[in-house]
C-alpha cells in the first residue's frame, strides 16, 4: 500500500487531463504544478482585465473633466501606471524565459513546469 499524499488524494478533472505530460498520468503531486500553472494564468488574465478597465475609465475621465487640469493629470496617471503595470507583467514573463534558458535549457521551463520524474524501471534479465 502506497502512502496517501500529505495534501490528500484528489482526482484530477477530465478537461485537465489534457496538461499533464504523456507518461505521468498518476504521478502524485502532478495536479499540483497545474493547478500552481492554471492560477497563475488566472490571476494575469484579471490583470490584463484590470489595466483594460483602468484604461476606459482613465478615458472616461479625459472626456468628462471639461479643461480641469487636476482631472486631467489623473487620468493621465492612471493611463500611465496601467501601462507600467501592463510592462511589469509582460516583463516577468521574459525573465522567467531568459531564466528558463540560463538554468534549464528551455524557455518554458519556468513558465509552463512540467514534472520530470523517473520513469519506470527496466524489468530485471
Amino acid at each position: 500500500m502506497s502512502p496517501t499524499p500529505f495534501y490528500g488524494e484528489i482526482k484530477m478533472p477530465k478537461y485537465l487531463e489534457r496538461f499533464v505530460p504523456a507518461g505521468y498520468e498518476n504521478v502524485p503531486g502532478a495536479g499540483l504544478v497545474i493547478f500552481a500553472n492554471a492560477i497563475l494564468r488566472i490571476f494575469f488574465i484579471a490583470a490584463g482585465l484590470f489595466a483594460l478597465w483602468n484604461f476606459i475609465q482613465a478615458g472616461w475621465m479625459f472626456m468628462a473633466s471639461s479643461g480641469d487640469p487636476k482631472q486631467i493629470g489623473m487620468a493621465r496617471d492612471k493611463i500611465l501606471l496601467s501601462i507600467v503595470g501592463l510592462l511589469i507583467m509582460v516583463s516577468s514573463f521574459v525573465l522567467a524565459a531568459v531564466f528558463g534558458i540560463i538554468l534549464f535549457g528551455d524557455a518554458t521551463a519556468l513558465i509552463q513546469p512540467k514534472l520530470l520524474l523517473p520513469g519506470p524501471t527496466p524489468a530485471p534479465n
